[in-house]
């Protein structure tokens, strides 16, 4: 009977041991499950992020390049104005008054001008 006690102890103590090697098993597998998603999600985020970056540095760039282009036509027209101020002092021409349609022409051309260089949709206007 002491025989029967000993081999009802070891299968009890084996019955524990698979019992519990299967449940930790399956825990290590969720877990497992649950890590590899959040890895995925992170590089997911990680990519988007950089997606993100790139198109802000684009914005930046872009925003640049037309504050140095519009500093440069500005720059531009004070030379080309300055440089007419110095053609025409002393003309007796440039003291007199310039015609009401010569300026009224040469407004709708800057007009003209202002808005082909304000609109991306140049079918509207010949520009």
């Amino acid at each position: 009977m002491k025989w029967q006690y000993t081999a009802l102890i070891v299968l009890f103590g084996a019955g524990g041991l698979i019992y519990s090697a299967n449940h930790y098993h399956s825990k290590y597998e969720t877990e497992k499950t649950r890590a590899d998603t959040a890895v995925k999600r992170a590089e997911s985020t990680e990519a988007v992020m950089g997606n993100v970056i790139q198109a802000v540095r684009i914005m930046n760039f872009t925003s640049e390049a037309n504050q140095n282009a519009k500093n440069q036509i500005a720059l531009d027209a004070q030379r080309a104005q300055n440089d007419i101020k110095m053609a025409v002092k002393g003309d007796i021409c440039a003291n007199q008054p310039v015609p009401a349609s010569a300026v009224k022409r040469l407004r709708e051309f800057a007009n003209d001008i202002h808005t082909c260089s304000s609109s991306s949709d140049t079918s509207q206007h010949d520009c």
